[in-house]
């Protein structure tokens, strides 16, 4: 009976949670404009050309994240050959300890059936498992979560914790603009059991700087430039504030539909399931031991910041830490009485039955299939695009990395398209249908 609750469980979990990952991932995985550019840059890394900085936070006019993810990606990419498959390879990786690490926190607890239950729903979240499939910054999200509750509940630190500790609060720059001013709200809420104000504190300074250095150096490089983007974006004007009543709608429902869809659950309760979720949290909050009470206070941290942003259209990551905050109190008053096991046994199977594997229709697979056709052409030919803005990212460098080089000269036309009607066909042209891949639609046109 040990063994299967030390080894056979977890060990099953784990293998669970790959397989719904890894199955037929190429054509499940995008390979959009972040992961493009993702790609790029991994590739310069591992051609010698190392960078101090990463994705630029909140778009156009934002400051620079750190590099970290860049580095986290590059031994897969250089262990494949550059195959673009390396990156959501990784991100699955890094989803995966994740769920090893929910096990720890369990195993660390002395309540392993918190963890077997928070860990089993984590891996068979519909929604968790697509998430891992996308290769970005925040893939690190759930990570960061759960690596800062584990060192959070530590009773008693000594240096060496405190040193990791500063590098996890420090990688908070790396991962996303909504972690920054969420990880000091965490550390400050320990921060007797940490002794912020002691000499031993330096290494919580230590570790932070040396996770912020490359920014820092950065700067530096280029007399304040990051300086001058984080202070011109706090000040900046921006659009109004909306009302405070829509803000909390937006927040909530978009709150709730992270919960919603982590849960299977259906997309017309959206505000209610936000409702509840941080009423639990509150309570939570009020009642709850150390780690439910540092659960409730990212929830709850992490609502209130991002409805301090006075923006009713972020993208529902931003709320990615509540939602595993949330996911976690849950998980751990299921495991605290037999039925409530029994209930996460029945959702873990329902969830089960709710990964389907879809493939999508724009996927790195089909890009991928459609690219080797073209470069299985090796007369003079051109390459051109009738697709929606963003569509067509990636293309291009894949074709580079296949072996293609499209060229403005050639009588042999490429049409890549995802229009359905005769419009590709021009008169007096030799054109031809290809065929589709996934949604994309090759055409090849040639002169008279």
């Amino acid at each position: 009976m040990k063994i299967i609750l030390n080894y056979v469980i977890p060990i099953g979990i784990i293998i669970l949670a790959a397989f719904l990952r890894f199955n037929n991932l190429s054509y499940r995985a995008p390979f959009d404009w972040d992961q493009n550019r993702d790609y790029q840059e991994v590739a310069k890394i591992a051609s010698g050309k190392l960078t101090l900085i990463g994705s630029v936070a909140r778009g156009e006019g934002g400051f620079f994240l750190g590099p970290l993810y860049y580095y986290l990606l590059t031994p897969s990419f250089v262990m494949s050959g550059g195959d673009p498959l390396a990156l959501p390879v990784s991100s699955i990786l890094l989803d995966i300890l994740t769920i090893g690490l929910i096990l720890y926190l369990g195993k660390y607890l002395g309540n392993t059936n918190f963890g077997y239950v928070f860990a089993l729903i984590y891996a068979l979240s519909p929604s968790m498992v697509d998430a891992s499939l996308v290769s970005w910054n925040v893939a690190l999200l759930p990570l960061w979560v759960i690596a800062m509750l584990l060192f959070l509940i530590k009773p008693k630190y000594k240096s060496i914790d405190l040193l990791l500790g500063g590098l996890l609060l420090g990688s908070s720059w790396h991962i996303h603009a909504a972690l920054i001013p969420l990880a000091p709200i965490l550390f400050l809420a320990r921060s007797r059991s940490i002794s912020l104000f002691s000499i031993k504190s330096l290494w919580l300074v230590t570790g932070y700087l040396l996770m912020l250095s490359p920014l820092i150096l950065f700067d530096i490089r280029h007399v304040g430039l990051q300086s001058n983007l984080i202070v011109s974006m706090v000040t900046a004007q921006g659009e109004p504030r909306a009302a405070l009543p829509l803000l909390l709608d937006s927040v909530l429902s978009r709150f709730g539909k992270n919960l919603s869809s982590m849960f299977g659950g259906p997309g017309d309760l959206n505000l209610w399931l936000g409702i509840v979720g941080l009423s639990t949290s509150l309570v939570a909050a009020i009642r709850g031991n150390v780690l439910l009470r540092l659960s409730a206070l990212a929830v709850i941290a992490n609502i209130t910041l991002v409805i301090l942003l006075g923006s009713v259209g972020f993208p529902e990551y931003y709320l990615a830490t509540a939602t595993i905050g949330t996911l976690l109190i849950i998980t751990y008053i299921l495991s605290t009485h037999w039925l409530g096991i029994v209930v996460a046994i029945s959702l873990s199977l329902f969830l089960l039955a709710t990964n389907s594997a879809t493939v999508g229709p724009f996927t790195l697979g089909h890009k991928l299939d459609l690219v080797s056709v073209i470069a299985e052409d090796k007369s003079v030919h051109k390459v051109l695009y009738d697709l929606p803005y963003g569509r067509d990212s990636g293309l291009p460098i894949l074709l580079k990395r296949s072996g293609a080089h499209p060229s403005s000269e050639g009588r042999v036309i490429y049409m890549i398209s995802d229009k359905t009607d005769p419009s590709l066909f021009i008169e007096g042209e030799i054109a031809s249908e290809v065929g589709w891949y996934g949604g994309f639609r090759l055409v090849k046109r040639e002169s008279r």
